[in-house]
């Protein structure tokens, strides 16, 4: 497998909880000044409305997304310019060769986070 970005490591661990919060994200980047409503992801992505509506709050606990005040309508807006570039590099390696790097770092957050939830 290809390696990864740190900058890319580290978003997803802090960030990126499953596949679905991936393709949300990306979703969300392809047009910044678009606010989506969660039933507009969910539909376009094929997901639950209840899951989107989670995962797209988790996005804008991490500063990766904003919720419009009015609406609740979401739209791509990090927090921090490093954010932006860490999810550009994360976009650019989805697309290419390291597709499966990627999906394996989401998977071993989540095995890391199971296994957390174990500890005594």
């Amino acid at each position: 497998m290809h390696e990864l970005p740190p900058d890319v490591l580290h978003l997803i661990d802090r960030a990126i909880g499953s596949l679905q919060a991936l393709e949300l994200l990306l979703l969300l980047r392809r047009s910044p000044e678009t606010y989506w409503a969660a039933s507009a992801v969910a539909g376009t992505l094929g997901g639950d409305v209840r899951v989107v509506r989670r995962e797209l709050a988790a996005l804008v606990n991490a500063g990766l997304v904003v919720s419009g005040s009015q609406t609740g309508a979401y739209r791509f807006a990090p927090r921090r310019e490093a954010d932006r570039d860490a999810v550009e590099q994360l976009a650019a390696a989805y697309g290419d060769e390291r597709r499966l790097s990627i999906v394996d770092a989401i998977a071993s957050r989540s095995v890391r986070a199971l296994a957390g939830a174990f500890r005594f």
